[in-house]
C-alpha cells in the first residue's frame, strides 16, 4: 500500500510533541520561540495535510484516524504545559476544561457515529474554532518574550480581543467587498465566497477590515450587510478611538516624565 504524504505530515505532528514538551521547559527565550514556533509548525500541518488530500485525492483510512488524534494531543499537551506552567490559571483553568471536555466528546461522538457509517462534517465555524484555538494557544506560548514584543500591561490584550472579537460578529453576519478584482463580494463565514476562496482569504479580508475600523482609518469598499455589524461597527470605532486617544495621553506622559 502506498503510503501518502498527508499521513507522513499527520505523523510528523505526533512525533513533534514529545519534542515540543523538552522545549517548553528550557528557560529563558528559546523556552518561549521554541514551543511556539513548533506548534505553529504542527498547526499548519494541520491545514496542509488536508488540504493536499483533497487536491490529490489521497484521503485514506489511516489519515481519518490519525489526523483528529493527532490535534487532539498537541493541543491537550500544550494546554496541560500551560496550566502547570500558570500561564493559565484561576478561573481562566474553566476555559481549558471545556476545550479539553469538548475534544474528548466529539472524538467519542465521531467513533460512535462511525460503527454506524455516518460522517460528522466539519462546518465552516468548526474551522474558525480551531484557528481561534490555535491562534490563542500560540500567543500564551510565547512566555514572557511576548508579554515584551505585546506589553499586556498597557492596552494591546483589549486591542487585540476586540480586533478578534468583532472579526468573528463580522463574519457571522457577513461584510459587502467591492472587489477591484473580482467584483463583489459577501465576505463571511456562510457565504459562497469562503467556499470559493477558502477559509484563510475569509479570515484574512475580515482581520484587516476589523483593524481599519478599530484604528478609525476606515475602508469605505468594504462595509457591513446587517444590523448587527453595523452596530459592532460604530462600537469598536469608537473604542479603538477612546483608545487611542488613551495611548497618546499616556504617551505623552511618559515623554514629560523624562
Amino acid at each position: 500500500m502506498k503510503f501518502k504524504i498527508p499521513n507522513y505530515l499527520t505523523i510528523g505532528r505526533i512525533l513533534i510533541v514529545p519534542i515540543f514538551v523538552v522545549t517548553f521547559y528550557l528557560p529563558g527565550f528559546y523556552g518561549d520561540v521554541i514551543p511556539f514556533v513548533l506548534f505553529m509548525i504542527a498547526s499548519f500541518t494541520d491545514f496542509l495535510d488536508g488540504l493536499l488530500a483533497r487536491m490529490y485525492k489521497e484521503e485514506s483510512k489511516l489519515g481519518e484516524l490519525l489526523d483528529p488524534i493527532a490535534d487532539k494531543i498537541i493541543v491537550a499537551t500544550a494546554l496541560i504545559l500551560l496550566v502547570m506552567d500558570q500561564t493559565i490559571k484561576n478561573y481562566e483553568v474553566i476555559a481549558a476544561i471545556i476545550i479539553l471536555t469538548r475534544e474528548i466528546l466529539i472524538s467519542g461522538l465521531r467513533e460512535f457515529l462511525a460503527k454506524g457509517q455516518i460522517k460528522l462534517p466539519v462546518s465552516n465555524l468548526a474551522k474558525l474554532k480551531t484557528f481561534l484555538q490555535m491562534f490563542s494557544i500560540s500567543i500564551l506560548l510565547t512566555g514572557d518574550t511576548g508579554n515584551k514584543i505585546i506589553n499586556f500591561q498597557d492596552y494591546n490584550a483589549q486591542t487585540i480581543g476586540i480586533i478578534l472579537l468583532c472579526m468573528v460578529l463580522y463574519g457571522i453576519e457577513g461584510i459587502s467587498y467591492s472587489d477591484p478584482v473580482n467584483g463583489s463580494r459577501i465576505i463571511g463565514f456562510f457565504s459562497d465566497d469562503m467556499q470559493k476562496f477558502g477559509l484563510l482569504n475569509t479570515l484574512g479580508n475580515l482581520f484587516y477590515f476589523s483593524v481599519v475600523v478599530y484604528s478609525t482609518v476606515g475602508f469605505g469598499e468594504m462595509l457591513p450587510i446587517g444590523p448587527i455589524g453595523k452596530a459592532v461597527m460604530i462600537f469598536e470605532g469608537i473604542t479603538g478611538g477612546l483608545v487611542l486617544a488613551i495611548l497618546i495621553i499616556a504617551l505623552y506622559k511618559k515623554t514629560m516624565d523624562r
